[in-house]
């Protein structure tokens, strides 16, 4: 409920703040320096982390069959849309304010658990469907000295279209 000293004004600035915070079609706008999201894992650029993706690849195709005919070349049939996949290199370094393995053990789970997210890229779903990880595989390239923990990782994360 609302301060007594609430004045006009000042809710008609709580409700505009409130409202900035929503596209029009009522996905959650990123924050500054935000680039997206994946469940729990959030790819950002800021004074304290920078936690990016590189070299994000696309994949589309179609479903095709092929039908055989005597002394013919084969006749191809269309059935359909495939599901889609994403590909990127996730740089984990301790540098840059991440922690690999934790950041790691998160895509893990949520990998072994077949869980399934939109994936958010530039404040919106991308494809506006559901994604899953059907696959994960991580470079460990860096150690700290004496200890053997994880310094920097190179993880290459391949999405799925989850229908």
């Amino acid at each position: 409920m609302p301060d007594a000293n609430w004045t006009p004004e000042y809710a008609a600035i709580v409700a505009a703040r409130v409202a900035n915070r929503f596209n029009d079609d009522g996905t959650r706008r990123i924050k500054s320096g935000q680039l997206g999201n994946y469940g729990g894992i959030i790819f950002e650029v800021n004074p304290r982390r920078i936690s990016g993706l590189s070299e994000r690849t696309s994949k589309t195709s179609g479903r095709w069959t092929d039908h055989e005919a005597i002394n013919e070349k084969p006749i191809k049939e269309f059935n359909g849309p495939a599901l889609r996949g994403e590909e990127f290199v996730w740089i984990l370094d301790t540098a840059i304010g991440c922690n690999p393995d934790a950041d790691f053990d998160l895509i893990d789970a949520y990998s072994q658990e077949g869980r399934h997210f939109p994936f958010i890229w530039a404040g919106k779903p991308y494809r506006n469907c559901d994604w899953v990880i059907l696959e994960a595989e991580s470079e460990h390239t860096g150690f700290a000295p004496g200890t053997g923990i994880t310094t920097r990782m190179e993880v290459t994360v391949t999405l799925g279209e989850y229908n």
